[in-house]
C-alpha cells in the first residue's frame, strides 16, 4: 500500500511561498487570452494595498493572498489559471516600491525589479493586447511617476491607454501611489519587504489544463466555504466563555437571524457591529481578536447576541426593504418619515462596496425613531456623503472613518455638521464627475438616474428590484437613423453616456426604443400602456429634436438640480 501511495502521480504541485519567492525564482507567468482582462478597479486595488499595509503595521507573521493556480505552457511559462488580479496588481506594487527606493536602497530595488523584470523577460505578461503597455509604463524602471502623474486637461500625457484594462492598470498604479505616498522612506522599506517576504500564497501547478480546470472547479463551486460570518461565530460563541446553555440560545438566534437576512447580508451586519454597538472600527479585515476586542468593548457577548445583534438586524431588515416602520403625530411627522424611506430607497442602489452608510443609518433609526424631523435632517446628509463616495469624491482609505465619526456624533448636532461636511474640493469633485460620462457598469448609470429622479420637484423613489430601467435617449451605439439627423460617431461617442441623455422607462419600452428615432422613442416613452412616466423621462416630453446642444444644457440643468438638492454650493 506504502510503495503504491509513494509512486502514484496525480498531476499537481503545491506550494506555500511569498510573492517574493514566487516572482523572483525560476517560474514566469503568463495571462492566455482566453482568460478576461485585468478588472480591478480603485476598491480592490485599495483593500489589497490597504490589508497589506496594516498587516505590516501589526506585526503579522504572513498575510495570505489565497491560492495561485497555473500550468505550463509549451514555451516554459506558467499560464495563470486563477490569480491574474493579484498578479498584476502585485506587480505594479512591486514596480512602485521599486521606484520609491531606487535612489537609496539599490539593494532592494533590484529584488524588487527581479520580480518585475529578469533579463528584459517581464516576470508577469497579461493578455497580448495589454502586454506591452504594463511592460513600457511599470515594469520599465522610471515611468511609473508619468503613469500616475495627476495630468491636468489641457496636457497629453505621454502614454495611451488603448483599452479598459490598460486604463485600469493605471487607476490601480494612481491608486497604490494615493495608499502609500504618504509614508516615510523607512515605512516604504519596511512595507517592501514585508510584501516580498510575508505576502504569502499557496502555489499549485498542473500538470495540464484539463487539470488545472477541474481544480478551479473544485475550489471555486464545491462545497460550502467558510464565510466571515462562521469564523466570526466561532470567536463570538465558542471563544468568550460563555455557559452552555447561553451558546445554545445564541447559536438558535443566530441562526434565525441569518436565515432571515441571507449569508452576505448577514456578514456584512456582523462586520459593523464593533462600530454599532462599541463606535469602533475594525481595521484589519478578518482579524477576529480585533473583532472580539471591539465588539466586546462596551457590552458582554450574551448582551450583544441575545439582545442588540436581534435588534440591529430588525432595523437591518427594514432599511433593506426600504421602509422604515414610524408612528407619525402629525402630518410634519408623516411627510418627514416619507423623506427618510425615499432616501433610503435611493441608497439601497448603491452596491456592497458603497455601504458605509448603512452602520450610521442602523444607529439613527435604532436611536431615534420617534424622531422623525431629525431622521428626515439626518438621511439628507447621509445621503450627500454616501453619494459623495459613489462618485469617488472622497478618498477610499478615509470612508470608513467618516461615516464612523457619524455613528459617534450621535445626535450632537455640531459633531454631526462637522462629520457630515464635505470639503470643498470633495464638492466640486462631485459636480465634475457627474458632468463625466458613466461608461462603466450599468448599476451606477441606474442609481445616479435614480437620484436625478428622486430630486425632481415631483420626483420620488422606487426600490431596485421594481421594473424600471435606464434607457439612453441617444444610443450607445450610433446607428444610421442618427447618424442621418447629424450625429457623428465621435460626438455620439461624447454624449451617450452623459446623465442628460438618461431616462428612466420599463423593461419592455427600453427593448422596444432600442436605436429607434428619437420621435419613436418619445411615444414609446409617453404612450405605453400601463408604464408609469418618471419625472426624469417627463422632463423631455417638450423636446422636438435631441442634438449634442440637448444633452449637454440638460446635462448642466440636472446637476444644477442636483447639486441644489444636495446643498452644493
Amino acid at each position: 500500500m506504502a510503495a503504491r501511495v509513494q509512486q502514484q502521480e496525480i498531476g499537481l504541485h503545491s506550494a506555500i511561498c511569498s510573492f517574493g519567492n514566487l516572482l523572483g525564482g525560476e517560474h514566469f507567468f503568463a495571462v492566455p487570452y482566453l482568460q478576461r482582462p485585468y478588472e480591478w478597479g480603485e476598491a480592490e486595488v485599495a483593500d489589497m494595498a490597504g490589508d497589506l499595509l496594516l498587516a505590516c503595521q501589526g506585526g503579522y507573521l504572513n498575510y495570505f493572498l489565497g491560492h495561485i493556480v497555473g500550468v505550463r505552457n509549451e514555451r516554459g511559462q506558467i499560464e495563470i489559471v486563477d490569480g491574474q488580479q493579484r498578479f498584476i496588481t502585485t506587480t505594479i506594487l512591486f514596480a512602485y516600491f521599486r521606484d520609491r527606493v531606487s535612489a537609496r536602497n539599490a539593494p532592494l530595488s533590484e529584488a524588487l525589479q527581479a520580480c518585475v523584470m529578469q533579463a528584459g523577460q517581464a516576470r508577469v505578461t497579461p493578455r497580448p493586447s495589454d502586454a506591452e503597455f504594463l511592460f513600457d509604463w511599470v515594469q520599465t524602471p522610471g515611468r511609473m511617476d508619468a503613469l500616475t502623474k495627476d495630468w491636468a486637461r489641457d496636457e497629453t500625457p505621454p502614454f495611451h491607454c488603448a483599452t479598459d484594462a490598460q486604463a485600469l492598470m493605471a487607476l490601480a498604479a494612481r491608486t497604490i501611489k494615493g495608499k502609500l505616498d504618504r509614508l516615510g522612506h523607512e515605512a516604504i522599506d519596511k512595507l517592501a519587504l514585508f510584501v516580498l517576504d510575508r505576502a504569502v500564497v499557496d502555489f499549485i501547478i498542473a500538470d495540464n489544463r484539463t487539470l488545472a480546470a477541474i481544480l478551479y472547479r473544485g475550489m471555486n463551486m464545491r462545497g460550502k466555504q467558510l464565510s466571515p460570518a462562521d469564523l466570526i461565530k466561532l470567536e463570538a460563541i465558542e471563544g468568550t466563555g460563555l455557559e452552555p446553555e447561553v451558546k445554545e440560545a445564541a447559536a438558535r438566534t443566530w441562526e434565525s437571524i441569518e436565515d432571515r437576512l441571507k449569508r452576505d447580508n448577514f456578514t456584512f451586519l456582523l462586520e459593523i457591529m464593533p462600530l454599532l454597538v462599541s463606535r469602533q472600527v475594525t481595521v484589519r479585515p478578518g482579524d477576529l481578536m480585533e473583532w472580539r476586542r471591539h465588539a466586546f468593548a462596551s457590552v458582554d457577548p450574551e448582551t450583544l447576541l441575545l439582545q442588540l445583534l436581534p435588534v440591529y438586524a430588525d432595523v437591518f431588515e427594514e432599511i433593506m426593504a426600504g421602509e422604515i416602520a414610524a408612528t407619525p403625530k402629525d402630518r410634519g411627522e408623516e411627510q418627514a418619515m416619507a423623506t427618510v424611506n425615499r432616501l433610503v430607497k435611493g441608497l439601497l442602489f448603491l452596491q456592497p462596496g458603497d455601504r458605509h452608510w448603512v452602520a450610521p443609518a442602523i444607529s439613527a433609526i435604532h436611536a431615534h425613531r420617534e424622531r422623525p424631523h431629525f431622521l428626515a435632517s439626518f438621511f439628507q446628509r447621509l445621503d450627500r456623503l454616501a453619494f459623495a463616495c459613489f462618485l469617488d469624491a472622497v478618498r477610499h482609505e478615509d470612508r470608513a472613518e467618516r461615516f464612523a465619526a457619524v455613528v459617534r456624533a450621535g445626535a450632537d448636532e455640531t459633531r454631526l455638521s462637522h462629520a457630515f461636511s464635505l470639503r470643498n474640493a470633495e464638492a466640486s469633485s462631485m459636480l465634475r464627475r457627474l458632468g463625466e460620462p458613466f461608461k462603466r457598469h450599468t448599476w451606477r448609470r441606474r442609481a445616479v438616474a435614480a437620484r436625478i429622479n428622486a430630486a425632481f420637484p415631483a420626483g420620488y423613489s422606487f426600490g431596485p428590484a421594481e421594473d424600471v430601467t435606464l434607457e439612453h435617449v441617444l444610443p450607445t451605439s450610433i446607428s444610421a437613423v442618427w447618424a442621418q439627423r447629424g450625429w457623428s460617431a465621435s460626438a455620439a461617442n461624447a454624449c451617450a453616456n452623459l446623465v442628460g441623455n438618461f431616462v428612466l422607462v420599463t423593461g419592455a419600452q427600453n427593448n422596444r426604443a432600442s436605436q429607434r428615432a428619437f420621435e419613436d422613442k418619445q411615444n414609446i416613452y409617453f404612450n405605453w400602456p400601463g408604464a408609469p412616466v418618471h419625472p426624469i423621462t417627463e422632463d423631455i416630453r417638450r423636446n422636438t429634436d435631441w442634438t449634442e446642444r440637448h444633452v449637454r444644457a440638460r446635462t448642466e440643468r440636472l446637476i444644477a438640480m442636483l447639486a441644489a438638492d444636495w446643498d452644493l454650493a
